[in-house]
Parts: structure tokens; C-alpha cells; sequence
């Protein structure tokens, strides 16, 4: 996939334990993820980094408290399709961060509308979270296969808190 960041231009692979960017390989793992925020370590080097919008393919995502703007190019839903098991089983999901669907305030889940494995597409009700005595709807932000539920019908949640992925 492309990734374009404050307008230039990375092309970067991901493989278990290795990102390759521009071809150099980095060695890269998740230490530590909650909700929308993840600590890296690349190349030995640590990192907090917390997706703070999200929409579509265009993301605001904070690196040690610095702000980017990020646009992936070229990671279709069609690879989750592609990548599906036999059977209709739902893939596993590469990145919390880019995959995850989050619970945008404080509260608690009044119902579930999908069930793993479903096919969804961008705009779909995933779930509604009701919050300040206000039932708010959580959609897709893209298509893809819903996967790793982790809410269920009345369920406590704060903001932040990963719900499921969509990949």
C-alpha cells in the first residue's frame, strides 16, 4: 500500500515482524494497544501513536504528541474478501488502528447489529452505543468483514475502547 503522509509518498509492505518502507526493511512490533492508542517499537525505538480521526482512508494519527495527516492509497476492502478462509470464516485483521472500530464516548452498548464473519459495507450500523441518555449509532467506516467482537449486548464501554474490526 501507498501511505502519504503531509504529502509524501511511502510505499510500504507489512509482514509478520518486518514493514518494509521504500523496500528497507524495518523490524516493527505492537508493544501495547488500547482502544485508539498503540505503542510501537521500530528498531528498537518506541513509539506512541494514537489515531485521533478517522475517515475513510484519510487519518489524523498523533506520533509522540506530533500530529499527521495520513492518507492510505491502494488498501482495498476487496483484500479482506480476498483474504477470507473458506467457508466465509472472517480474516484476521492486520492493524487495530486501521481496522478497528472504537466507541466515540463513554457508555454503554445497547445492542450488537452484526455478527462476526457478516460482510458490511462503509455506512452500515455495527452497533448502538447509548451515551448521555442519547442512542448513538456506530457505523462502518468502510467495507470490509466484521471480525473479533468484543461488546455484547449491554456492555460497558469507555471512550475509546476497541468494539470489533472491520478488515
Amino acid at each position: 500500500m501507498k501511505l502519504s503522509i503531509e504529502g509524501k509518498e511511502f510505499q510500504v509492505e507489512v509482514a509478520t515482524g518486518q514493514v518494509k518502507v521504500d523496500g528497507e526493511p524495518l523490524k516493527v512490533e505492537i508493544k501495547q494497544s488500547s482502544g485508539p492508542l498503540t505503542e510501537l517499537q521500530v528498531e528498537g525505538k518506541t513509539f506512541r501513536v494514537e489515531v485521533m480521526e478517522r475517515a475513510g482512508t484519510e487519518l489524523v494519527v498523533a506520533v509522540d504528541g506530533k500530529t499527521y495527516c495520513v492518507v492510505v492509497k491502494g488498501l482495498r476492502a476487496s483484500r479482506a474478501l480476498r483474504t477470507a478462509k473458506a467457508g466465509g470464516e472472517a480474516p484476521v485483521c492486520k492493524s487495530p488502528v486501521l481496522d478497528g472500530v472504537t466507541a466515540v464516548m463513554p457508555g454503554r452498548i445497547l445492542s450488537v447489529k452484526v455478527k462476526e464473519g457478516a460482510r458490511v459495507t462503509a455506512g452500515t450500523v455495527l452497533c448502538i452505543l447509548e451515551a448521555m441518555k442519547m442512542e448513538n449509532e456506530i457505523r462502518a467506516i468502510k467495507d470490509g468483514i466484521v471480525n473479533d467482537i468484543r461488546v455484547t449486548d449491554g456492555a460497558t464501554v469507555n471512550g475509546g475502547d476497541l468494539l470489533m474490526q472491520v478488515c
